[in-house]
Protein backbone atom coordinates (compact mmCIF):
# COMPACT_ATOMS: atom_id res chain seq x y z
CA UNK A 1 0.00 0.00 0.00
CA UNK A 2 1.50 3.32 -1.04
CA UNK A 3 0.61 6.62 0.61
CA UNK A 4 3.53 8.73 -0.59
CA UNK A 5 1.68 10.40 -3.47
CA UNK A 6 -1.29 11.18 -1.26
CA UNK A 7 0.53 13.05 1.48
CA UNK A 8 3.78 14.65 0.28
CA UNK A 9 4.54 15.84 3.83
CA UNK A 10 5.12 12.28 5.02
CA UNK A 11 8.49 10.64 4.45
CA UNK A 12 8.55 7.40 2.53
CA UNK A 13 9.67 5.67 5.74
CA UNK A 14 6.58 6.82 7.63
CA UNK A 15 4.29 5.76 4.80
CA UNK A 16 6.00 2.36 4.66
CA UNK A 17 5.57 2.06 8.42
CA UNK A 18 1.85 2.86 8.19
CA UNK A 19 1.46 0.40 5.33
CA UNK A 20 3.22 -2.29 7.32
CA UNK A 21 1.02 -1.69 10.38
CA UNK A 22 -2.20 -1.64 8.37
CA UNK A 23 -1.44 -4.76 6.37
CA UNK A 24 -0.29 -6.74 9.43
CA UNK A 25 -3.21 -5.72 11.64
CA UNK A 26 -5.80 -6.16 8.89
CA UNK A 27 -4.48 -9.56 7.86
CA UNK A 28 -4.29 -10.75 11.48
CA UNK A 29 -7.93 -9.79 12.06
CA UNK A 30 -8.99 -10.94 8.58
CA UNK A 31 -10.26 -7.62 7.25
CA UNK A 32 -9.44 -5.86 3.99
CA UNK A 33 -6.27 -3.75 4.44
CA UNK A 34 -7.32 -1.43 1.60
CA UNK A 35 -10.46 -0.50 3.53
CA UNK A 36 -8.43 0.21 6.68
CA UNK A 37 -5.97 2.34 4.67
CA UNK A 38 -8.89 4.26 3.16
CA UNK A 39 -10.34 4.81 6.65
CA UNK A 40 -7.03 6.32 7.84
CA UNK A 41 -6.77 8.56 4.78
CA UNK A 42 -10.39 9.69 5.03
CA UNK A 43 -10.36 10.23 8.78
CA UNK A 44 -7.08 12.08 9.30
CA UNK A 45 -5.17 12.43 6.01
CA UNK A 46 -2.64 10.17 7.77
CA UNK A 47 -2.02 12.60 10.62
CA UNK A 48 -1.38 10.57 13.77
CA UNK A 49 -1.78 13.74 15.88
CA UNK A 50 -5.27 14.52 14.55
CA UNK A 51 -8.07 15.23 17.02
CA UNK A 52 -11.58 16.08 15.85
CA UNK A 53 -14.00 18.55 17.41
CA UNK A 54 -16.02 15.53 18.54
CA UNK A 55 -12.95 14.17 20.34
CA UNK A 56 -11.92 11.40 17.93
CA UNK A 57 -8.19 10.72 18.08
CA UNK A 58 -5.34 9.70 15.78
CA UNK A 59 -4.92 8.21 12.33
CA UNK A 60 -8.27 6.43 12.24
CA UNK A 61 -10.10 8.88 14.53
CA UNK A 62 -11.05 6.57 17.39
CA UNK A 63 -13.61 7.94 19.85
CA UNK A 64 -12.48 7.77 23.50
CA UNK A 65 -15.44 5.59 24.58
CA UNK A 66 -13.69 2.68 22.79
CA UNK A 67 -10.79 2.75 25.27
CA UNK A 68 -12.57 0.63 27.89
CA UNK A 69 -14.25 -1.63 25.33
CA UNK A 70 -10.93 -2.43 23.65
CA UNK A 71 -8.86 -2.48 26.88
CA UNK A 72 -6.60 0.39 25.85
CA UNK A 73 -4.66 1.66 28.84
CA UNK A 74 -5.20 5.40 28.36
CA UNK A 75 -6.62 7.89 25.87
CA UNK A 76 -3.23 9.29 24.89
CA UNK A 77 -2.24 5.84 23.60
CA UNK A 78 -4.62 6.42 20.69
CA UNK A 79 -2.00 8.80 19.26
CA UNK A 80 0.36 5.82 18.83
CA UNK A 81 -0.10 4.60 15.24
CA UNK A 82 0.09 0.88 16.09
CA UNK A 83 -2.53 1.17 18.85
CA UNK A 84 -4.78 3.40 16.75
CA UNK A 85 -4.66 1.14 13.70
CA UNK A 86 -5.20 -1.94 15.84
CA UNK A 87 -8.22 -0.27 17.45
CA UNK A 88 -9.61 0.74 14.07
CA UNK A 89 -9.25 -2.78 12.70
CA UNK A 90 -10.94 -4.29 15.76
CA UNK A 91 -13.80 -1.75 15.65
CA UNK A 92 -14.31 -2.26 11.92
CA UNK A 93 -14.27 -6.06 12.37
CA UNK A 94 -16.94 -5.80 15.10
CA UNK A 95 -19.11 -3.68 12.84
CA UNK A 96 -18.47 -5.98 9.89
CA UNK A 97 -19.71 -8.92 11.95
CA UNK A 98 -22.80 -6.97 13.07
CA UNK A 99 -23.42 -6.04 9.42
CA UNK A 100 -23.10 -9.72 8.42
CA UNK A 101 -20.18 -8.99 6.10
CA UNK A 102 -21.66 -5.91 4.42
CA UNK A 103 -18.66 -3.56 4.12
CA UNK A 104 -20.80 -0.56 3.20
CA UNK A 105 -23.00 -0.97 6.27
CA UNK A 106 -19.98 -1.63 8.52
CA UNK A 107 -18.38 1.62 7.31
CA UNK A 108 -21.63 3.49 7.94
CA UNK A 109 -21.61 2.08 11.50
CA UNK A 110 -17.93 3.05 11.90
CA UNK A 111 -18.71 6.64 11.01
CA UNK A 112 -22.09 7.27 12.61
CA UNK A 113 -22.81 4.36 14.93
CA UNK A 114 -25.39 1.63 14.52
CA UNK A 115 -28.39 3.75 15.45
CA UNK A 116 -27.45 6.61 13.10
CA UNK A 117 -25.95 4.54 10.29
CA UNK A 118 -27.87 6.41 7.58
CA UNK A 119 -25.81 9.50 8.39
CA UNK A 120 -22.69 7.49 7.57
CA UNK A 121 -23.61 6.42 4.05
CA UNK A 122 -21.75 9.27 2.33
CA UNK A 123 -18.68 8.41 4.37
CA UNK A 124 -19.03 4.74 3.46
CA UNK A 125 -19.19 5.57 -0.26
CA UNK A 126 -16.08 7.75 0.02
CA UNK A 127 -14.08 5.11 1.91
CA UNK A 128 -15.11 2.31 -0.44
CA UNK A 129 -14.16 4.41 -3.46
CA UNK A 130 -10.77 5.22 -1.96
CA UNK A 131 -10.18 1.58 -1.03
CA UNK A 132 -10.76 0.59 -4.67
CA UNK A 133 -8.36 3.29 -5.85
CA UNK A 134 -5.68 2.14 -3.40
CA UNK A 135 -6.13 -1.49 -4.41
CA UNK A 136 -5.89 -0.61 -8.09
CA UNK A 137 -2.75 1.45 -7.42
CA UNK A 138 -4.16 4.58 -9.02
CA UNK A 139 -2.86 8.08 -8.34
CA UNK A 140 -3.81 9.00 -4.78
CA UNK A 141 -4.11 12.72 -5.64
CA UNK A 142 -7.49 11.91 -7.16
CA UNK A 143 -8.77 11.04 -3.68
CA UNK A 144 -9.07 14.68 -2.80
CA UNK A 145 -11.76 15.27 -5.42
Amino acid sequence: ISFQKFNQKLSKYITLYYSYLIVNEANYHEVNPYVIAAIAITESSLDYKAKSKAGAIGLCQIMPFWIDILNIEKESNLYIPLININASVRIFKRYLEKAKGDIFLALSFYNAGQKNWLKGTGYARKVMSRAKIIEAGKDEKKWLK
